[in-house]
């Protein structure tokens, strides 16, 4: 899963850290002295982050050893904790101890085969007035092939506004949703590489350039290859805005869904452990 994991031992997977820092940035404004689970960590690197922000203790989960290793090979401090579980039976981790003040749960919804019973299981882990902060990509904006099938092979499910807010409603009664939105100056410079990449393109392709590369191998020399779009992914400080998404700041739709859920047990109340 190089290409849906940031991580960093690869430079391009790697290009879209600053909007996905920014969403962990969001989270932590609810993490500050709290005791926080990091379900769906990946290589860790937010986890990370959510510690330099001051967070008292995160406990970060992830199915994959894989990216596990990676976490625990680049972050080590004393209040975080990394293991291996699904986020949909958080309850079945044995080294897992809830409740939790805070859970953090970002771009890893649309990876999972039931949503439903991740979200149950956030709420019976959460201390009483807990927040669950979840984030993930519009479903709006959801690419589709001819069979209606999502683009992403990773994801399972993307999910629109109101999928969202129905999927969390079952089990929380205080939601507040926002969005991630690409700036103007974000949106301008995308079109741009996309049209010097087309541009290229039409060069690459055009009749006389397909004749001087026949040519040229017939001379037994060696071709450039057709040009690859790579910029699409990158993320700029600056890209991205996030605000609540009934005050949209702009005309198009976020590209990122985030909810923040309350706990709705009763102060005084322990979660399921």
């Amino acid at each position: 899963m190089i290409a849906e994991r940031l991580s960093l031992a690869h430079e391009l997977a790697f290009s879209g850290y600053a909007h996905h820092i920014q969403r962990y940035e969001f989270a932590a404004r609810y993490c500050v002295g709290k005791r926080v689970l990091d379900a769906g960590c990946g290589t860790g690197y937010g986890s990370n982050f959510l510690t330099i922000q001051r967070a008292a203790e995160v406990v970060a989960v992830d199915i994959s050893a894989e990216a596990l290793a990676e976490a625990e090979k680049n972050y080590r401090r004393p209040n975080l904790r990394f293991l291996r579980g699904d986020v949909e039976k958080l309850q079945e981790i044995p080294q897992l101890s809830a409740p939790f003040d805070t859970i953090v749960n970002l771009e890893n919804l649309e990876h999972l085969q039931h949503g439903d019973r991740f979200v149950d299981q956030a709420r019976a882990c959460l201390a009483a007035e807990g927040i669950l902060v979840v984030s993930t990509p519009n479903g709006d904006l959801t690419e589709r092939d001819d069979r209606g099938n999502i683009k992403n092979i990773y994801h399972i499910k993307e999910y629109n506004t109101e999928e969202l807010s129905s999927l969390l409603q079952s089990s929380f009664e205080r939601i507040e949703v926002f969005g991630q939105w690409r700036t103007p100056t974000s949106k301008a410079r995308l079109n741009a590489e996309h049209d010097t990449f087309k541009l290229l393109c039409e060069l690459y392709f055009s009749p006389f350039s397909r004749v001087w590369r026949c040519a040229k191998r017939l001379m037994g020399k060696t071709c450039a290859p057709p040009p690859k779009f790579t910029a699409s992914g990158l993320g700029l400080l600056g890209d991205f805005i996030i605000a609540p998404l009934v005050d949209s700041p702009f005309p198009w739709p976020p590209e990122v869904l985030i909810a923040v859920c309350v706990n709705p047990h009763k102060k005084g109340a322990r979660g399921a452990f």
